[in-house]
C-alpha cells in the first residue's frame, strides 16, 4: 500500500512527517506532492509540481506551461510512476484543486485529513468558508463577464471538470465518511469532528532537521502577512499598524533588533517598505530565509516573543509556550483586511494577545 501526502506549507509538512511516524509507514511507501514548497530533510520521495513549469528562460517557462497545461494529466502521471500496480491512501489538508485530483484518482482507495492551520480550528462553517477557492469571485456574474468566464474555461481545459470542482473544500463536509480520519497536533483541532475519528500526533522537536544558524531564544520575531499583495489591503495602513504596535513595543522596551519572517507572497515593494520603516526608527532587522520552518525552530526555542496580525504561527507559538501579540486591532478599516465575517475567533484570542492603542 502506497501513501501520498499533499503538502503546501511548513505545518502540513511537519504534520505529514508526524503521521508517517505515528502510523509506522516505511519511507519507500511515501510520496509527498507539493506546489512551490521544498524541504530536503527526509528520506522519502518528494515532487514539487511547480518545478515542471520552471525554466531558466522565459521561452522555456512558456513552453513548459503549454506542455503541462493539463495539470490533471501531469499529476496522474506522477502518481502512476510512484504507485505502479498498487493502490494508495491520500492525506490532504483541504480539498482544493490539487487535492481533488489526487483523491479522485482511480487507484486512491481512501483519503484522510491532516492539520494545516487556523482553518482547522474554527468552531463553525460559513457559506464563505465552503468556497475559499473562489473567495475573490462575486456570487453573481453577467453573461459577458470575460474576467470570470476565461478562468472558468481555462479550468475546464486544464482538466478540472464541473464534477471535480463541485467537491466541497472543507474537512467538515467529510465528517461522516466512514473511512476518513483526521490527524492533528492538538486536541482542539477539527472541532466539528467526532473524537473517535481524530488522532493526535507529535511533531518532531529535532532541530538537526534544519540548520539555518538562527537563535530565537529571548528574541523578538515579526511574522509577515500577505494582506497588501493578496487581499489588497492598504500598505500605508498596514505599516501604520506595525509602527503603532511592534515598533512602539520595541522603543518602549529599549529593544534595537528584531527578526522578520516575511510571508512568501509578500512582494519586494511591501518588504522594502517594512525595512525602511524599521530603519527610520534605528531598529536593526534580521530577515529569516524563506525555507526556514518556523514551527520547528520555535518548538526548540525558549522565551520568544512574536508579533503579527493573525497568522497561524502566532497561535502555534503560544501553544509552544511563547508570547504572541497581534496588531489586528491597530489596523484601521480592518473590516476590509482578510474579512473574518461570521468566523468565531475566540479560540485564537485565548492564545494570542491583542495589542491596543494605549499599550
Amino acid at each position: 500500500m502506497k501513501n501520498i501526502f499533499l503538502v503546501h506549507s511548513p505545518i502540513t509538512f511537519l504534520v505529514s512527517k508526524a503521521v508517517i511516524t505515528h502510523l509506522g509507514i516505511p519511507d519507500k511507501d511515501v510520496l509527498i506532492i507539493t506546489n512551490a514548497f521544498t524541504n530536503k530533510d527526509h528520506n522519502f520521495k518528494m515532487v514539487d509540481i511547480s518545478s515542471f513549469y520552471n525554466s531558466n528562460s522565459k521561452i522555456g517557462t512558456i513552453i513548459n506551461s503549454f506542455k503541462f497545461f493539463n495539470r490533471n494529466k501531469l499529476i496522474d502521471s506522477i502518481i502512476r510512476d510512484f504507485v505502479g500496480s498498487e493502490k494508495f491512501t491520500a492525506y490532504v489538508p483541504v480539498l482544493n484543486y490539487l487535492e481533488k485530483v489526487v483523491v479522485t484518482h482511480e487507484k486512491c482507495i481512501n483519503f484522510n485529513f491532516i492539520e494545516e492551520g487556523l482553518v482547522h480550528y474554527f468552531p463553525e462553517e460559513t457559506i464563505d468558508s465552503h468556497t475559499v477557492a473562489y473567495a475573490r469571485d462575486s456570487w453573481r456574474t453577467s453573461s459577458f463577464d470575460l474576467k470570470r468566464m476565461i478562468p472558468a474555461i481555462l479550468s475546464l481545459l486544464r482538466g478540472y471538470s464541473p464534477r471535480l470542482q463541485s467537491l466541497p473544500f472543507s474537512y467538515s463536509c467529510y465528517a461522516n465518511f466512514k473511512q476518513v480520519n483526521f490527524f492533528g497536533i492538538t486536541e482542539e483541532v477539527f472541532p466539528l469532528i467526532n473524537q473517535s475519528k481524530k488522532h493526535t500526533v507529535k511533531i518532531s522537536d529535532d532541530r538537526t532537521l534544519q540548520s539555518n544558524g538562527y537563535n530565537f531564544n529571548n528574541s523578538i520575531v515579526y511574522i509577515g502577512d500577505c494582506c497588501v499583495d493578496f487581499y489588497y489591503y492598504s500598505c500605508e495602513l498596514y505599516l501604520r499598524g506595525i509602527e503603532q504596535g511592534v515598533i512602539k513595543y520595541l522603543i518602549k522596551n529599549n529593544i534595537k533588533q528584531i527578526f522578520i519572517k516575511f510571508h512568501r507572497l509578500e512582494s519586494e515593494f511591501v518588504r522594502q517598505a517594512q525595512r525602511d520603516l524599521y530603519t527610520k526608527f534605528n531598529i536593526q532587522i534580521q530577515e529569516i530565509s524563506n525555507p526556514t520552518i518556523m514551527e520547528l525552530e520555535l518548538n526548540k526555542s525558549i522565551n520568544s516573543i512574536l508579533f503579527g496580525t493573525y497568522s497561524s504561527l502566532l497561535y502555534y507559538a503560544s501553544i509552544m509556550g511563547h508570547k504572541a501579540y497581534s496588531i489586528y486591532d491597530l489596523l484601521e478599516d480592518k473590516d476590509k483586511y482578510k474579512g473574518m465575517i461570521g468566523r468565531n475567533m475566540d479560540f485564537y484570542w485565548e492564545k494570542v494577545t491583542l495589542l491596543k492603542n494605549d499599550e
